[in-house]
């Protein structure tokens, strides 16, 4: 998108890469783990992720997750958009918009964790878009990915910290989708 003009949404959709499919399961298979640590019980989570689980989640990740199955692109409207970061310049934001019927709904700006993806707002969208009890306020759902953590484009400079990504995903719901308020 180098050549895009700015704050022009393009529609994206996600395209597993065979190769580099192969490529990560295989890594995942050649994982080499460190042993469990003996003196912290199997409750305590204070010196990290459980080695038990996490070669559990290898394993799954390798070879029993269906990739091709995974319906990210059913489920989220997604969008590339170039923005201008105040203070930054450039960058390229990846983001899932969902907009609700409802004529009273309030725009969110939900973002997510680190590390994440945008995939944690999968089971939230459709009750906040659509929520079951009419009385229930709803709300058009956007949400970006943290640049470098998703589809778009990781930055190509230092500096893009939280205060910056802040201002970019402002842009984005004011300058691009013409949200002049929102909720976060």
């Amino acid at each position: 998108m180098a050549k895009e003009s700015f704050n022009a949404p393009k529609p994206y959709t996600l395209r597993l890469d065979d190769q580099l499919l192969d490529v990560t399961k295989q890594k995942l298979r050649l994982a080499r783990f460190p042993e469990e640590q003996t003196d912290v019980g199997d409750d305590d989570w204070s010196q990290g992720a459980k080695v038990k689980v996490v070669k559990r989640l290898a394993e799954y990740w390798a070879d029993g997750f269906d990739w091709r199955a995974a319906r990210i692109n059913a489920d989220f409207n997604q969008f590339l958009v170039k923005v201008n970061i105040p203070g930054y310049g450039p960058q390229t934001l990846h983001y899932a918009h969902q907009l609700s019927s409802r004529p009273d709904a309030i725009p969110l700006l939900f973002v997510q964790g680190w590390p994440g993806s945008f995939l944690e707002a999968r089971k939230i969208i459709e009750p906040l878009t659509n929520p079951s009890d009419p009385t229930t306020q709803a709300f058009h759902v956007v949400v970006p990915s943290i640049p470098g953590f998703g589809p778009g484009e990781a930055p190509t400079k230092s500096g893009l910290g939280p205060m910056l990504t802040a201002r970019g995903f402002n842009t984005l719901m004011v300058d691009v989708l013409g949200y002049n308020q929102y909720v976060t």
